[in-house]
């Protein structure tokens, strides 16, 4: 199964899914087509927001589910799952994907059709599991008698990736919205520029050496790109020339035993290299890095950091 965004050449399946439904839907109201009425806007302005999500076989391509959301709202607007693809799995696994992208230390509504069909039912359930309850004040869902869940705030930090924040992650795909094309401030406040190289520049910070690690840093790609496999190939040679470089340089500078190298973009899609000097004595033996921790900082000192700093840049230069 793949839970992707929806594009437009996705809204007839949606109207199939949400047609599925019809036979539910017409005992509770006297004509359905006014259920339907501004339904393909709702669609349109869902798909443009990158408020609606689809769960897809991998295989066949069918469609096995679609959820929305309103960040603005902070609601779930839409919720089906096809029939015979397993509600709770599908639906379930759609629910994880829309309470990452909306902020839960906000209530979170949504409204069901009151109604003892059994797929009403599932769907109930399924927001139960997700801690939702009934509320007391009854509602109407495009005229139809509903039942309103809410789902508590709760103090759950937001991380920064696309997996929480993929509309904006989307637009920063765009160079002309990109966080680190605009200059903007993107990384700590002490984030220095060690070296600009031909193709790249090298940066680090004191208070955000991702890992605990001694001389972790990071090299940025000068152009916009998002994949290693959008470069034509002179600039691809070119920058993980640049790469190399910073690595042997800060294996020599950090008495390391090995560099380990990490390409994500999951936060900032803008191409960068992050580069972790690997230790006898680290914290991670046998394991992954967890980037996550940057506190306590590894250098003893701020004369210690401005030491790393400039032996960087002596030995780039050379």
């Amino acid at each position: 199964m793949l839970i992707r965004a929806l594009s437009n050449e996705d809204i007839p399946a949606w109207l199939a899914l949400a047609y599925e439904s019809d036979e539910i839907v017409g005992k509770l109201i006297p004509d359905i087509d006014k259920f339907y009425e501004g339904f393909d806007d709702y669609m349109a302005d869902k798909i443009s927001q990158h408020e609606a999500f689809m769960a897809v076989d991998r295989v066949s391509g069918q469609c096995l589910g679609i959820i929305a959301f309103s960040q603005n709202n902070s609601r779930i607007t839409f919720l089906a799952v096809t029939g015979g693809a397993g509600f709770q799995k599908v639906g379930g696994k759609l629910m994880e994907i829309a309470l990452n992208q909306l902020d839960n230390t906000r209530e979170i509504t949504a409204n069901i059709l009151k109604s003892d069909e059994a797929l009403i039912r599932q769907e109930r359930t399924l927001y139960e599991r997700f801690s939702f309850t009934e509320a007391v004040n009854p509602a109407i869902e495009v005229g139809v008698p509903a039942l309103q869940m809410t789902r508590p705030a709760v103090a759950v930090p937001r991380p920064g990736s696309f997996h929480h924040n993929y509309a904006n992650y989307i637009a920063w795909q765009d160079e002309k919205y990109c966080p680190i094309c605009a200059g903007g401030d993107v990384g700590p406040p002490d984030t220095t520029v060690i070296k600009e190289l031909t193709y790249s520049r090298v940066e680090a910070s004191m208070l955000a050496a991702q890992g605990l690690l001694w001389g972790k840093c990071e090299v940025v790609c000068k152009k916009h790109y998002i994949e290693l496999h959008d470069m034509p190939v002179h600039e691809l040679v070119g920058y993980i020339t640049d790469v190399q470089k910073v690595a042997r340089v800060l294996k020599e500078v950090s008495g390391a035993v090995k560099m380990n190298l990490e390409m994500h973009g999951n936060t900032l899609p803008h191409l960068h290299t992050h580069l972790f000097p690997r230790y006898l004595d680290d914290p991670y033996a046998g394991q992954s890095i967890d980037y996550s921790k940057i506190f306590p900082q590894p250098y003893e000192s701020k004369a210690e950091y401005d030491f790393f700093i400039e032996k960087m840049r002596e030995k780039l230069s050379e």
